[in-house]
């Protein structure tokens, strides 16, 4: 039982460290794959998603992703998720002042417009910046997919030791009872009673 609690624990801290591991991995690919998308739409697409919302649309890409174009003074021009005159300036927004620099900016943090926290990339475009986002639920369910078959392989491997470890405890366990129930005999005056068949190591000293 110790044991097995000591199994779960040793389980628990790994589940914990390769969720940390595998969000902080998820998160920079996610962000490279966000910054080449958004580009990719800067360069080539800018004049379509601000003539057409069904284009804009179309180039966020995967289910509640946000795509938004943003001028140099940090007006919202066109945004897939919301009304852009309602939305307010963003010229202070870090990632924004991060692609006017000409970089590539990104940032984790919840949505004054919709309340929903993403993850936001922005790059430069012809208008200013051009800014991707998805949202972090997106990416905690790919983390826990991946930590619920991380920990399932982990039981799995670790499956023939505890049977293993529960096969020699009761070897051992069975072994230590048949020198307790001899050393009875022996309290009880009976000296013909033979401990046999013990084997070797401190087990087979000690019935020795």
């Amino acid at each position: 039982g110790f044991s097995l609690l000591l199994l779960l624990m040793a389980m628990g801290c790994v589940h914990l460290v390769a969720s940390r591991v595998l969000e902080a991995n998820y998160v920079n690919t996610l962000r490279e794959e966000l910054e080449e998308r958004a580009l990719y739409v800067a360069r080539n697409a800018e004049d379509r998603i601000l003539a057409s919302h069904e284009e804009l649309v179309a180039m966020a890409g995967a289910p509640g992703a946000r795509l938004t174009v943003i001028d140099k003074d940090g007006r919202v021009l066109a945004d897939s998720s919301a009304e852009p005159r309602q939305m307010e300036n963003h010229a202070t927004r870090p990632e924004f002042q991060e692609a006017l620099k000409g970089g590539r900016g990104w940032i984790r943090r919840a949505s004054p417009t919709i309340g929903v926290e993403f993850l936001y990339v922005a790059v430069p475009s012809p208008s200013g910046a051009l800014r991707l986002a998805v949202p972090v639920d997106h990416i905690r369910e790919r983390v826990e997919n991946s930590g619920r078959q991380t920990m399932l392989a982990i039981a799995f491997s670790f499956l023939p030791a505890v049977l293993l470890a529960g096969v020699f405890a009761r070897q051992v366990s069975f072994r230590l009872s048949r020198i307790i129930q001899f050393a009875g005999e022996l309290a009880q005056g009976n000296f013909r009673a033979r401990l046999t068949g013990m084997g070797r190591g401190e087990l087979g000293v000690l019935s020795h």
